[in-house]
């Protein structure tokens, strides 16, 4: 089985640094051309299914690329971003002044530390590691899936996958619109990561890093 884990496109809130977690953001003008782009990708593959945060950022993304290859989106929403709690529509470096106590704190135990009025990075890779085991367990292994998610969701999950320490997550990227490939044969093994060069060859198109 070939999994095909892609993050959203762009927001208007990515370009700002201000944290989405779960607020309905939509993708903006570039965010839609990157899912657009993202079709190109998997027009000559033969996808059998295509899952999808319930998030319309995910969703967007997911649509744009179900319409195209003539995929319906089955919706997950525990594919969704984590709950940024109280942090959800500030800006980062706003955040790291007023919770610069709690961040340092944060940081050094991030699987069981909760965002206040969140989650922990624990609780996060616990859901969606269940869905993508859920999502997995429906296809055969000569099947091709997609499943588009969120930043920090699909480092939770690569980091299971790969038997990573949540601590060490933020020392790799997920673009906007980027394509990691997980391939099943019985065991999980990771054969890409944060792809973006389908983005590259239109053009230089903005993704941010997280």
């Amino acid at each position: 089985m070939i999994i095909y884990l892609i993050r959203h496109g762009e927001t208007d809130w990515n370009i700002d640094l201000r944290v989405q977690g779960k607020r309905d953001i939509p993708l903006n003008i570039s965010g839609i051309k990157q899912a657009e782009i993202l079709v190109s990708y998997f027009e000559e593959s033969n996808i059998d299914a295509i899952y999808s945060s319930n998030l319309v950022r995910a969703y967007e993304t997911a649509k744009i690329i179900g319409q195209k290859i003539k995929k319906d989106v089955f919706i997950i929403p525990d594919l969704q971003e984590i709950n940024m709690g109280t942090w959800e529509g500030n800006f980062w470096n706003d955040i790291k002044i007023e919770y610069n106590d709690f961040i340092h704190h944060w940081e050094n135990n991030l699987e069981n530390i909760p965002i206040p009025e969140g989650e922990s990075y624990g609780q996060v890779q616990k859901r969606v590691v269940n869905a993508f085991t859920n999502i997995a367990s429906k296809h055969k292994d000569n099947e091709q899936i997609i499943i588009v998610s969120h930043g920090i969701s699909i480092k939770l999950l690569v980091a299971h996958l790969i038997n990573l320490s949540v601590q060490n997550i933020h020392k790799f990227s997920i673009d906007n619109a980027s394509i990691s490939i997980i391939e099943s044969n019985g065991n999980y093994k990771l054969k890409s990561l944060n792809n973006t060069f389908h983005l590259k060859r239109f053009g230089n198109f903005y993704t941010k890093k997280f």
